[in-house]
């Protein structure tokens, strides 16, 4: 990646010498492009989708929004330490709790309830690389057995690309699944796992994989041996590969134990669990097809454009802009069992949204312009 260097040249009006523009119309680069609710409503962004996802678990586990903010502070403040001692890390730097959480102008609440230290750095220039053999190639390379490291399960998933299609918000299925069948893949308890990277671009990647998992966020096993997106740095392509890699180096120290590393794409829709160990053994195919199909089973809800009337809150968030709050959004349950997405823009809604609980809170909203809903009490 290269976007740190791209990012600046760009501000000098430079264009980098090995720029080559692609010829002809760009495709759509999402395998599951925005339905016409969630671009009218601005449902688009990553902080916003994983945001939301977030609001819903805290609200379904009855934790007060300034208890569940510093929580997320708690869970991210070790991940710093890590990339601290992490030479290829992009932040070589140990935040703490209060640096994570405290809204200043270095750290900026960006969408509710996401300051700019516990989100995702996209900007960096960083690569890793991967090399993978069979046995008899590597022999034939002359790799020596103590450098090797072996895939011993795996499975990936994917949930409902659509944030209020799923009836449950507070859980990923396609986690639960990912991480059962990985696990029973490769033969393993989670008990037997010594290393682990949860991607963690937000919190709510790490909270819903612990979830998954059966973990505590104070497992004392670390959650990361990276470093994390926001610390470490998440190129927009492939963090996978500088925490697959940095296992492999802590895997050749521990031949006998087992790596877990996680990947999480769009908007907490795809998933992936890969399970590594310096010791060979049997690698027999995850049953991914079953697992998908059990994630399919789980309820869905259908999502209509407009609404007016009365509603209950799902989930939500607020996003900010430099200047303060822009816009807050809801998922909204509707009394046929339907759901929609709704705004506001009015400051104390936005502001009631933010210190106070609105999961599950009664409101009435209206069809506005554009096919926008609006909060309107």
């Amino acid at each position: 990646e290269s976007l740190a260097t791209v990012k600046q040249m760009k501000k000098a009006g430079e264009k980098p010498a090995w720029s080559h523009p692609f010829e002809g119309r760009a495709k759509m680069p999402f395998e599951d492009p925005f339905c016409p609710t969630e671009i009218s409503h601005q449902v688009l962004q990553a902080y916003v989708t994983f945001a939301v996802f977030d609001v819903a678990r805290r609200g379904h586990l009855g934790i007060s929004p300034e208890s569940y903010l510093r929580q997320n502070g708690e869970l991210f403040a070790p991940l710093t330490r890590v990339a601290a001692e992490n030479p290829h890390a992009w932040f070589r730097r140990i935040r703490t709790v209060e640096e994570l959480i405290s809204p200043k102008s270095e750290n900026r609440m960006v969408a509710h309830p996401y300051p700019k230290n516990m989100m995702a750095m996209l900007d960096i220039d960083m690569g890793a690389a991967l090399l993978l053999a069979s046995e008899e190639k590597a022999d034939a390379l002359g790799v020596p057995q103590d450098r090797r490291v072996y895939l011993r399960g795996w499975c990936n998933t994917k949930d409902p690309a659509r944030v209020a299609e799923r009836r449950e918000l507070s859980r990923s299925v396609g986690m639960e699944e990912a991480s059962r069948t990985a696990l029973l893949t490769a033969g393993v308890g989670l008990d037997e796992i010594g290393h682990f990277d949860l991607y963690s671009c937000f919190p709510a990647s790490v909270n819903f994989a612990l979830d998954a998992l059966g973990m505590s966020a104070q497992d004392t096993r670390g959650l990361t041996v990276t470093g994390g997106l926001p610390y470490h740095g998440g190129p927009g392509s492939n963090y996978l590969a500088h925490s697959i890699a940095n296992l492999v180096h802590r895997l050749r120290e521990d031949p006998a134990g087992y790596g877990l590393a996680t990947g999480v794409g769009m908007h907490l829709v795809n998933h992936s669990y890969g399970i590594y160990s310096a010791t060979p053994g049997a690698l027999p195919m995850p049953d991914e097809a079953a697992a998908q199909s059990r994630t399919d089973a789980a309820e869905r809800c259908l999502i209509r454009d407009t609404a007016s009337g009365p509603a209950h809150v799902a989930a939500y968030t607020v996003v900010h802009g430099r200047e303060g709050r822009r816009f807050g959004v809801a998922v909204c349950d509707l009394p046929g069992g339907e759901r929609c997405y709704a705004r506001t823009q009015e400051e104390s809604l936005m502001e009631a949204m933010e210190t106070t609980e609105w999961v599950g809170r009664a409101i009435r909203i209206e069809e506005g312009e554009g096919a926008v809903n609006q909060i309107v009490g």
